[in-house]
């Protein structure tokens, strides 16, 4: 039974062998519930097999780090460097994070605000989609 004063971490996997090797690396830590199917959907983050020691906790304590910290300035392209001014403006004064359209489209990140950047017409569409995500967030568009 989970206790409110850990966290729960859902263990996914179709092997019996798996969610107990880690239940095993967990179970100090976390409050662990598994089963043998489920949807990546809605998932902070998964890890893919075969795993390095550490690497299951690292990911989870990092989740939790995120869903932690305070709200920031997300920014959004598929171009690295498009956003990297905007990154240095605000760096020291917001958290700030830069990632993909697929990466955000999976992100837990806290945004207060969502920066997506739109190089051309065939990008806005994907964009879009990306509001629908953050709700709570102000949108801005950067074109060009």
């Amino acid at each position: 039974m989970a206790t409110a004063t850990r966290p729960t971490v859902l263990s996914v996997d179709d092997e019996a062998g798996i969610r107990d090797a880690i239940c095993l690396e967990l179970e100090d830590d976390f409050d662990v519930v598994t089963t043998a199917s489920g949807m990546q959907l809605g998932a902070a983050d998964y890890v893919t097999k075969p795993w390095e020691h550490g690497e299951v906790v690292a990911t989870i304590q990092r989740i939790l780090r995120e869903v932690d910290a305070p709200p920031g300035v997300l920014l959004v392209s598929d171009d690295a460097a498009a956003l990297v001014p905007v990154a240095l403006a605000l760096e020291g004064r917001i958290r700030v994070r830069a990632m993909s359209v697929a990466a955000a489209s999976a992100s837990n990140f806290p945004a207060q605000v969502v920066v997506l950047h739109a190089p051309d017409r065939s990008k806005v569409s994907a964009l879009s989609a990306l509001s629908a995500r953050f709700p709570n967030a102000t949108t801005v568009w950067v074109t060009g």
